[in-house]
């Protein structure tokens, strides 16, 4: 019976057949071989999808895990290729639900916390106060959103998830000194970008005012 997919069609035919075989037969399989050749295509599909160079170095290895699994069941109906990239989004697409449940999660933990300060605010910490605090907060999240991807890639893991240097570095495939440079060059992009609008709001309420005053 002839093949759904032949060798001349699907060029990793026999590569999969070598990994199916060894996983029955109890050795290693040449999976690494099969990751090196599609590792560059899966990482573009990630980045594409997911948009950010953290999230898209966790979809990727989850993606490869998930191949490792299921490699076994692979029935070469169609090219390798084909599968593979529904195996990634489908990966992307569970990452993507995750984070924004932990993002769900920690928005209404926020929204907890901020009510019950709200409630025993003192003069101190007044409602006026808090929505100051929230204010910065707000320009401090635009102005991340607004760096360059490389950038924003080490600021979240480290910010947000508080994640090491070192933790950082081997999820993106870069140093420690990399990783530190490029905190160094954020945090210079964030307070660039902070003092602007910072300068801008006085300037608009400066503006607001004058106007205030010409109509008395």
């Amino acid at each position: 019976m002839k093949p759904a997919v032949d060798l001349l069609i699907d060029p990793d035919r026999s590569l999969v057949s070598d990994c199916q075989e060894a996983l029955r037969e109890g050795r290693t399989p040449p999976f690494r071989e099969l990751c090196e050749r599609h590792y560059a295509r899966v990482y573009r599909q990630c980045l594409r999808v997911l948009g950010n160079e953290c999230d898209a170095h966790d979809a990727c290895q989850d993606t490869f895990h998930c191949l490792l699994l299921r490699i076994a069941g692979f029935q070469h109906r169609s090219r390798f290729t084909s599968w593979l990239h529904r195996v990634t989004f489908n990966c992307c697409r569970e990452l993507r639900r995750s984070r924004q449940h932990q993002l769900n999660t920690r928005s209404s933990s926020g929204a907890r916390q901020a009510e019950a300060a709200s409630v025993s605010a003192s003069e101190e910490d007044s409602p006026a106060a808090w929505l100051c605090r929230r204010e910065r907060e707000t320009q401090v999240e635009r102005a991340i959103a607004r760096l360059s991807p490389p950038l924003r890639s080490v600021v979240v893991p480290r910010y947000f998830a508080h994640c090491s240097y070192e933790d950082i570095g081997a999820r993106l495939g870069i140093s420690v000194g990399t990783v530190k440079s490029r905190l160094f060059r954020a945090h210079d992009a964030l307070k660039d970008e902070l003092s602007r609008r910072i300068d801008r709001d006085a300037h608009l309420a400066e503006d607001v005012a004058r106007r205030g005053r010409g109509r008395r």
